[in-house]
This record gives C-alpha cells, structure tokens and sequence, in this order.
C-alpha cells in the first residue's frame, strides 16, 4: 500500500533460476503462494511436484485490519478502538472479499508416508 513489496503475478515456481547471494531474502516474489496453492488444478500441481506433501486447507487472510493497521510498520491507519469492530466487519466481508482482496495465504500441508522400502536384515545379508 505505502511501501515497495515485489509482487510477480506470472512468475512460474517451479521454474528454476539462478539465486543472487546480494538480494535480501525478504525481498521474495510475495505473489508466489498464488500460482501454487489457487485453486484445486494449483493444488494438483504442487502435490505432483512435491509427492511426499499434500495440501490440507488453504484460507485466504487479511483483506481489511491487515492494510489498515500499517502491516510491519510503526505506523496505523486504524485506532485502537476500531480493532474489534474491524474484525466482526472482516469476518462478515470476508466470504465475499477474500476472494478478491486478501494479502495472505493460511496453507496447511501434511507430510505422506512414504512407503517403506523392504531393507535385507543384517542376517540375511550373511
């Protein structure tokens, strides 16, 4: 809103490049969690990219207290007082503004099992 965030809206993750050892780590695509986690057809990708992860829930955060309260900065445009009342408003808006505003992503991923490989005992090995 008031500050520079890189944001590459058709940047590819599963792209690969090359890292720069000078840019700062904080200074990441901040759109990347959209093109993996968008929509069921994302989520498909991501899981045959990553086998061993499965996608358990992605919820859509922050589309009115986050902008408002400054983010990271020492600075708010909302009082104290209108905390709360933002938030019954979020929750109220959000079915309908999340969609279309939200600043983040909540993912959750479940590791799979991995199926075991059959290892010769060590007396079968003899």
């Amino acid at each position: 809103m008031f500050h520079d965030e890189p944001v590459g809206m058709t940047a590819d993750p599963y792209e690969g490049g090359l890292l720069d050892p000078d840019k700062d780590p904080y200074d990441a695509n901040q759109a990347i969690p959209t093109p993996l986690f968008q929509g069921r057809a994302c989520q498909a990708q991501f899981e045959a990219a990553f086998f061993d992860l499965a996608v358990k829930t992605v919820e859509r955060l922050a589309c009115i207290a986050y902008p408002l309260s400054g983010r990271f900065r020492p600075w708010s445009l909302m009082r104290i007082g209108a905390v709360g009342a933002t938030g019954v408003l979020e929750n109220i808006l959000g079915p309908v503004l999340k969609p279309l505003m939200a600043f983040r992503l909540f993912v959750v991923l479940e590791k799979r099992a991995l199926e075991k490989q059959a290892r010769p005992c060590k007396r079968d090995v003899m």
